[in-house]
């Protein structure tokens, strides 16, 4: 094979490396936006290598990553995402102490209302069995700076991980875990505790051996449910509100500036739930808002008259509080996660934005074994060529 075949094979093969390496948007300025929810929220290309913290979050999830093993191997891992509040662009996350392969992402993991915060469970023995692990305390990352807060339990110790609950409240200033603890006699108690995500002081709000309690939602403060009372509390302030509703309540939820309220409930502690929804707590009492499908959570809000009602993995329902109109959405992406993603519900109030399309979807040596061919296949060509011109006398 000539000198020359094979320099212009190699010339060849470097200029086909360049095309695909320079993506084709390059130079295109970026549009910036005040953060959002995607109009899908994608998981990232199971062999994207992106991974950090570029500022708050509109989601975090879990999905299957991929890695090369060899020139032909590979290797799967259950590993933490999330999806960009800027530009919907999908990341790995690394949070400190989390084995994403043991444990499900609900319960156990938040996002604040406002991106900025992701909250989770540090369990003892990560690689037991569900219900047996021991629950250490719990961690606060700051998605703009990085720093992570270790937070324990201002009283007892709490018990098994699989009873405890995290959320934030709806400033984004407290995270809010519901755990159990038990004495040194074995009672047990279920106790609600909110910390400051910047301070770290912490306030019990409620420790009680009666029902655990559900978590709701408000523009500030904390709430929660147990059986018919909403219960509302500033962990500054100190002072509690609560109001008696009928049926077992599920769900509770303020609008923006306390200007409308929704609630799930059912007649019975088993039954079906119902959405009631008006502009007071007394107007929503006795107003059933009827959906064609049954709801199962209340995902925030798209401005005061519109409550956001989820009752699938990647759909909710835009429902009016007012006139009752009802509109879907499907949140559903091109690579999707493993479990239903946890959306930072403060940011339904913004305009819903196209996320960037999720790269690292095929394997990357697909890429060097096809100009690895091409050129073998040139380098064949221009041999063979050389070989059948004839020879000048």
């Amino acid at each position: 094979m000539s000198h020359r075949v094979m320099k212009n094979g190699l010339r060849l093969a470097a200029a086909l490396l360049l095309v695909v390496a320079v993506p084709a948007a390059a130079g295109a300025e970026d549009e910036v936006l005040a953060p959002h929810l995607p109009t899908e929220v994608n998981a990232p290309g199971t062999w994207s290598g992106e991974e950090g913290l570029d500022g708050p979050l509109a989601a975090i999830g879990l999905a299957e990553r991929s890695r090369t093993d060899g020139l032909t191997g590979r290797r799967q891992s259950r590993e933490m995402f999330g999806v960009s509040a800027d530009d919907g662009r999908s990341q790995w996350l690394d949070l400190p102490g989390v084995d994403e392969d043991t444990r499900p992402l609900a319960r156990r993991f938040a996002l604040s209302p406002d991106g900025r915060w992701i909250g989770w469970s540090r369990i003892a023995d990560a690689r037991a069995a569900v219900g047996r692990a021991a629950l250490e305390g719990w961690s606060v990352m700051d998605t703009v700076t990085g720093q992570v807060r270790r937070l324990r339990p201002p009283t007892q110790a709490p018990t098994a991980e699989n009873k405890s609950h995290l959320a934030f409240s709806g400033d984004s200033r407290h995270l809010v875990a519901r755990y159990d603890t038990a004495s040194r006699t074995g009672a047990v108690a279920h106790e609600l505790t909110a910390w400051d995500v910047r301070t770290g002081a912490s306030t019990v709000l409620e420790s009680t051996r009666t029902s655990v309690p559900r978590l709701g939602s408000a523009p500030s403060g904390v709430v929660w449910i147990r059986g018919g009372t909403v219960h509302r509390q500033d962990p500054g302030a100190g002072e509690k509100q609560s109001f008696a509703l009928p049926g077992s309540v599920r769900d509770a939820s303020w609008a923006p500036d306390d200007k409308a309220f929704a609630y799930l409930s059912a007649s019975t502690a088993d039954g079906p739930p119902q959405l009631r929804a008006g502009r007071t707590i007394g107007k929503a009492r006795g107003r059933a808002v009827p959906l064609d499908v049954e709801p199962g959570r209340l995902a925030g809000w798209r401005d005061d008259d519109e409550v956001v009602v989820g009752h699938a993995e990647d759909r909710v329902e835009e429902v009016d509080v007012v006139t009752k109109k009802v509109r879907g959405i499907d949140l559903a992406g091109q690579v999707s996660p493993l479990e239903r993603p946890i959306l930072a519900r403060g940011l339904w109030e913004e305009p819903l934005k196209a996320p960037v399309v999720p790269g690292g979807t095929d394997d990357p040596r697909f890429v060097l074994y096809g100009i690895a061919g091409g050129l073998v296949a040139l380098l064949a060509l221009g041999g063979a060529f050389s070989r059948r011109r004839p020879r000048s006398s």
